[in-house]
């Protein structure tokens, strides 16, 4: 019961943690080479289009063509929801990181 409950604390805090670090990391070099490529992101992107299908850029319609998935908001990162992120064909994609001030 003591092993239990060390373990949900610990994992409690180290969610924390991760949090705070996510939030502190945010369009950084570190969320492009490490959080984009981590089994997480990949498993929710491939999940993200089984579950949605062949859908059309969300800012110009664009279909047929390779598509992004641009987070709306990062405050889910590690615990994106399908609303937290949306389908843009890559010219979009950077605009909308360039309006932003970040970059891909």
């Amino acid at each position: 019961m003591a092993t239990l409950a060390v373990v949900v604390v610990v994992g409690y805090v180290v969610g924390r943690w991760a949090r705070r670090v996510n939030r502190r990391r945010r369009g950084s070099r570190w969320y492009r080479e490490v959080y984009l490529q981590s089994p997480h992101w990949r498993s929710f992107r491939r999940g993200w289009w089984a579950r949605h299908g062949n859908v059309p850029c969300s800012v110009c319609g664009f279909h047929g063509g390779p598509l992004d998935l641009h987070h709306v908001t990062y405050k889910n990162l590690w615990h994106e929801r399908d609303e937290d992120v949306r389908p843009v064909c890559r010219r979009d994609h950077d605009l909308l990181e360039e309006r932003k001030g970040g970059g891909r």
